[in-house]
């Protein structure tokens, strides 16, 4: 089988995963040379004087256009100097499915030798190579290509306008935004989004008119985005816009509302959010939840979190869960161990951080109750932490079974606070 127990914990295992399986596949079609292909990497990936990297670099160049992709993805992730020129040789591959991958791990890898390629591949033929070709760009933060990503504004293709605007919103400088200004009259409303992004973070100080003239737009994706780039200013005088908002028949507008109030914070903007806690929209109901974190606890703020921990949605229960824990609201303990025994996974595991969070140590004995029994192993885990976090000493019987969890994240996890806790009790 291939060997890959000898790459580091931090590399992705499911592109090793996508890797292998891709050259397995290739063997079980029949094909005698992608079968000595994997012997060749069970060699190298057995020898202890080579990399990860090292090893998959040689298959930048198999013969099979999959395994060329794998090993260009997996590449991206594991992020080694040694893979920049053989990836940077791979933006001349045939494939366009090869190239794309390529232009992205040269991206994430962030060596800025693979500028002067990337920006050729701005020009390549396949749209989806000049589209990850430009996200690679503004992810190296390459300011020398701000020439190649203002002309991939004028690209046919709207994806490749969408990449080149975003990369250019990185790079940064206002004068940058004469040249995005055109495309806040593209005929593709995702690319008219995006240039109300890049625009408003660019030109902050003067976004505040044109943002405002946009929430009447007739797409409510160029409204959301409008929206959220009100919040990004956190300006008070964005609070009358937002509230406009909030009244907007697109549920995601009216969720991006809510948030970019929690963003701007102040008396106004949570006066505003504590009138739509009703809002018949699970995902503005969330959105309210996660905002009230934002501000400064009062009575209102538990009122309405503690009515979320009782609505029908499950995000909402969660989110309002986790509000709770950022808060600090130390009154809430009970409320909180009532939701370890949600249906919901995410509510269990919202529960028990925030618990942690507030070192309730009345929820000792519920949390233990969780570590040894809760179907879900993040959830289990979640409650070691937790446990660490109230530091209280008669949770170490349950911890130290919780080391024998069939879940090895688990046991790893409550050894930590065994040890922790012990350090305490010596």
């Amino acid at each position: 089988m291939i060997t890959i127990k000898k790459i580091p914990h931090r590399f992705c295992f499911m592109e090793v995963l996508i890797l292998s399986m891709t050259i397995l596949l290739v063997i079980a079609e029949g094909k005698s040379q992608e079968a000595s292909r994997k012997t060749g990497i069970e060699a190298k990936t057995a020898s202890s004087d080579k990399s990860a990297a090292a090893v998959v670099v040689a298959y930048i160049q198999d013969p099979d256009e999959r395994v060329r992709v794998a090993a260009a993805r997996f590449l991206g992730d594991v992020g080694g100097k040694e893979a920049v020129d053989p990836l940077i040789a791979a933006l001349e591959d045939w494939s366009p499915s090869v190239r794309e991958a390529v232009a992205r791990s040269l991206g994430k890898i962030g060596d800025m030798k693979a500028v002067k390629s990337l920006k050729l591949g701005l020009n390549d033929g396949n749209p989806d190579v000049r589209a990850a070709s430009a996200i690679a760009l503004g992810e190296l933060g390459a300011k020398t290509a701000a020439p190649e990503l203002i002309k991939a504004l004028g690209d046919w293709d709207a994806e490749v306008r969408i990449a080149a605007c975003r990369s250019l919103g990185i790079l940064g400088g206002e004068s940058l935004c004469a040249e995005i200004q055109p495309l806040l009259s593209d005929g593709d409303s995702r690319v008219k989004a995006e240039a109300i992004l890049t625009i408003a973070k660019l030109r902050p100080s003067q976004a505040l008119p044109d943002l405002v003239k946009y929430l009447n737009d007739w797409d409510p994706e160029v409204r959301r985005s409008a929206v959220e780039s009100l919040g990004m200013l956190k300006d008070q005088e964005a609070i009358t816009p937002l509230t406009k908002a909030l009244g907007d028949a697109y549920p995601p507008v009216r969720a991006t509302a809510a948030r970019s109030l929690g963003l701007i914070k102040g008396q106004s903007s949570l006066d505003q959010l504590l009138k739509i806690t009703s809002d018949w929209s699970p995902a503005v109901r969330t959105a309210v939840a996660s905002s009230l974190s934002s501000f400064s606890f009062n009575e209102n703020i538990k009122k309405a979190l503690f009515a979320f921990l009782e609505d029908s949605d499950a995000k909402v229960r969660a989110a309002a869960v986790s509000s709770i824990g950022a808060t600090g609201i130390a009154t809430a303990g009970d409320r909180l161990i009532g939701k370890l025994g949600d249906w919901d996974r995410s509510v269990r595991a919202s529960a028990v951080h925030s618990l942690g969070l507030l070192k309730a140590r009345d929820a000792v004995k519920p949390l233990m109750k969780v570590l040894g029994g809760d179907p879900d192993a993040s959830v289990r885990k979640e409650a070691a932490t937790s446990l660490g976090l109230i530091g209280d000493t008669s949770a170490l019987p349950a911890l130290k079974k919780a080391t024998e969890d069939w879940n090895a994240e688990v046991g790893k996890e409550a050894a930590g606070v065994v040890n922790f806790l012990q350090k305490d009790v010596k």
